[in-house]
């Protein structure tokens, strides 16, 4: 790898644990155009489908793209097909594929011939704090985060309301009509353990049922909450049936699946993966 698109949500931090040569590789803004780009003379880009425009302008110039999407379960069995045969590693994609496949049938067997009579009803939501000002927000059906709630044993109550392209802005009149079971917390701008306490001592907070049964959550996360189409989503499919039905999940050690995890998607050692990933799960099991 000689480039990459500036990241965010402390990309960095994580890819440098994998590659210590990381500063050595390009940073490409994302507003850069194809010629930046073909000026690092790539035998290959790499791009989401969402820049099927500048792919199109690379091509023009005689540098080979490859699209990925990698937003749900079955683009990400497609898509780590794709990149098996791009980097002439097959059996390595069969494997990547087969933990994610594993991954959900072990959990969505418990729950698929169920009547969501007899599921517990979930709302996901995306806490966001930027400058003083508190909102929440839900995703869009077709989004991942839907999905790991389903496959996890649970109803997105969220499901039927009128939702845009991207996170929809909901209230709290909104989420107490709701009135769901269980509220998951995510954030991708606040420490997440830090929104639930707050919102838990917020006296509107407390009137909800989910909040007086003990049933507002945090999205568990290490570097990357795992609620998103990041790889990690896997484990936050484990975290969303845990919670949900621990008399079915509740023995999985958490910390056996995150190290099983990190190494057969990165290859990361039982050293590393304890020096820099488990301390960062521990504040959530305590």
């Amino acid at each position: 790898m000689i480039g990459i698109a500036a990241m965010q949500q402390k990309s960095a931090d994580f890819l440098s644990i994998l590659d210590p040569n990381l500063d050595q590789k390009q940073e490409i803004e994302m507003s850069a155009g194809p010629e930046q780009i073909a000026a690092l003379q790539p035998d290959c880009v790499i791009l989401k489908t969402t820049n099927m425009e500048l792919g199109e302008s690379l091509a023009s110039l005689g540098i080979p793209v490859v699209f990925l999407e990698l937003e749900t379960f079955e683009q990400y069995d497609r898509d780590l097909e794709t990149l098996g045969q791009l980097f002439q590693e097959e059996d390595r994609a069969i494997k990547l594929r087969a933990y994610y496949r594993t991954n959900v049938a072990d959990i969505s067997k418990y729950f698929v011939d169920m009547p969501d009579e007899e599921l517990p009803s979930v709302l996901l939501i995306n806490y966001s704090a930027q400058d003083g000002a508190i909102s929440f927000n839900v995703a869009p059906t077709s989004w991942i985060q839907t999905a790991l709630v389903e496959t996890a044993g649970g109803v997105p109550i969220w499901k039927d309301a009128p939702l845009g392209k991207g996170w929809t802005k909901v209230g709290l009149e909104q989420i107490a009509a709701w009135d769901p079971d269980y509220i998951f917390v995510t954030s991708y701008t606040a420490p997440v353990l830090e929104a639930v306490d707050a919102l838990k001592a917020d006296p509107q907070w407390q009137e909800l049922r989910a909040v007086k049964d003990f049933r507002l959550r945090p999205m568990l996360g290490d570097i990357y909450p795992y609620d998103q189409p990041d790889t990690r989503w896997a484990l936050g499919l484990l975290w969303f049936a845990r919670s949900l039905h621990p008399d079915y999940i509740w023995s999985l050690d958490f910390y056996e699946a995150a190290r099983n995890f990190y190494f057969n998607m990165y290859g990361m050692d039982t050293k590393t993966y304890e020096q820099n990933i488990k301390p960062l799960l521990r504040p959530y099991f305590q």
